[in-house]
């Protein structure tokens, strides 16, 4: 038997394969637990906003009354409040998103019906008194908080102050004509303002709303994910690259580019899907290769090697080998390395010494023989095949009857080539 490395096949069993998906359903599991819990406390705190939002129209609704009753709109704003209260019980027991943006839609049908009423109480209001409806107006326009009318609106804004003060002036001045003629469009002014804050908040608290949850959601992803593939010895540069992909989703949060989230979340979940392939892919191949290694070394002990515990810590970081080193009282080391081949096995390459061999030229080939290692090595094989690993036939360069193999004939010239050629080694794989 030759000095060179040998290699052979080792494929997981069934039953393995088995608990690797049984394994990988309960990550999953775990994922989408701990994705729901936050789904029910985020739509806890949509709820409480929503509440909130709506305790405000109820209160504009209470002060109303006066004013309603004087223009007439008692009934209308009676009708509004009970919708208003329908829709704050139905926010209490909605139990899902659906449920919760059906009412925040009936929450913002309320707020336009409530801007027209007041609006149209405003109006009749202007017939009686003046004064009143100019403290009407202001009242109203004084509802738009002043941070937000300067972000969604900063030139209605302006043009209500100014209207505003137009009418102030005239009526100070006596200029009731020109009030009458003026107040009708400084209404319109202050009515279209509220409509525009109110709009452009509304579509911005939508857009953070989902924002948030889809990067927190992403995210937590993300850090399950980067947890899991650090765990698993993945390259630190590919472990980095998780943490710069939850990283990027805070900047977006910090920086409120809420809208952009959102019009980006198919390509950020494409993202998100092929990272969780690829470390899944990876933390299958590292179990199959562990798995491959435990029934190696469950069946040493049995043929009179002693494991060094040491050796197990040698496989450099990042790479997909795993490695352990035995050792015989009587003589003889035997190193064994573990790989996987681009078709979801396993290769077994050995290197091994103190192990005589014998070489014959037969023609133009050498034929390289070693009847103790080889059926040391069948004896080994035939072991762990009975823990669930299919080990595939022993392999080496100069093999009767074969021609060197792929492996060896890559590498020849490296130094792990000459280690394994001056020790005399032997590979197999395991597929």
């Amino acid at each position: 038997m030759s000095d060179s490395p040998k290699y052979c096949s080792a494929r997981l069993s069934r039953e393995r394969e088995e608990a690797l998906r049984r394994e990988r359903k309960h990550r999953e599991a775990e994922r989408r637990r701990a994705a729901e819990e936050k789904q029910r406390r985020e739509r806890a705190a949509r709820v409480e906003r929503q509440q909130g939002r709506r305790t405000e129209l109820a209160r504009r609704c209470q002060a109303l009354q006066a004013g309603a009753a004087r223009a007439g709109a008692a009934p209308r704003l009676a009708a509004l409040v009970a919708t208003l209260d329908a829709t704050g019980r139905a926010l209490s027991a909605a139990g899902t998103d659906t449920e919760m943006t059906r009412q925040q839609v009936a929450l913002d049908a309320a707020q336009t019906a409530l801007v027209g009423l007041e609006r149209d109480v405003v109006a009749a209001i202007a017939r009686e008194e003046r004064a009143e409806l100019l403290r009407a107006l202001q009242g109203q326009a004084g509802q738009v908080q002043a941070r937000l009318a300067a972000r969604f609106d900063a030139a209605g804004a302006q043009a209500t102050a100014g209207a505003l003060e137009r009418l102030g002036v005239q009526l100070r001045e006596g200029r009731f004509a020109d009030f009458d003629r003026d107040r009708a469009e400084a209404g319109r002014l202050v009515a279209r303002h509220a409509d525009e804050v109110a709009g452009g908040h509304a579509r911005w608290l939508a857009a953070r709303d989902w924002g948030q949850a889809l990067a927190g959601e992403l995210t937590d992803a993300y850090r399950a994910l980067q947890q899991d593939a650090r765990d698993g010895g993945m390259p630190a540069a590919r472990v980095a690259s998780l943490e710069a992909a939850a990283g990027s989703l805070s900047q977006q949060l910090e920086a409120e580019a809420f809208e952009a989230l959102v019009m980006g979340e198919a390509s950020l979940r494409g993202e998100l899907a092929a990272a969780t392939a690829e470390v899944e892919e990876w933390l299958d191949r590292r179990a199959r290769r562990e798995t491959v290694l435990a029934a190696l070394a469950e069946a040493l002990p049995s043929l009179g090697f002693s494991i060094d515990p040491r050796s197990l810590d040698l496989a450099p970081p990042g790479e997909e080998l795993t490695v352990l080193r035995a050792y015989r009282a009587g003589g003889g080391e035997l190193g064994v390395t573990v790989g996987h081949d681009p078709e979801g096995g396993n290769e077994i390459y050995y290197e091994m010494e103190g192990f005589p061999h014998q070489e014959q030229r037969a023609g133009g080939t050498v034929v390289k023989t070693c009847d103790e290692l080889e059926g040391l090595l069948e004896t080994l094989h035939s072991a762990v095949r009975g823990q669930g690993v299919e080990v595939g036939e022993l392999d080496w360069e100069g093999k009767p009857a074969t021609r060197p193999d792929p492996h060896t004939a890559a590498t020849a010239g490296t130094p792990q080539a000459v280690d394994s050629a001056r020790s005399g080694g032997s590979a197999g794989s395991a597929g």
